[in-house]
């Protein structure tokens, strides 16, 4: 997601409002383009630190 962002791909930047179900095209509509980028860099980040933290407690346990 993040990488993505970064290169601008249109579904995560820039989705039609059309797309009534896609979650990108809602939020959108809602808070506009600068918001979602925004999302994506953090939402992105927040399973990033999630993955990290799943590879390192497995580690940790066996």
């Amino acid at each position: 997601m993040i990488v993505g962002t970064k290169l601008k791909w249109k579904i995560l930047v820039d989705p039609p409002e059309e797309w009534k179900f896609y979650s990108h095209s809602q939020l959108k509509k809602m808070f506009g383009n600068d918001f979602l980028v925004w999302f994506n860099y953090i939402v992105g980040t927040c399973g990033l630190i999630f993955m990290l933290f799943s590879i390192i407690n497995y580690i940790i346990s066996n």
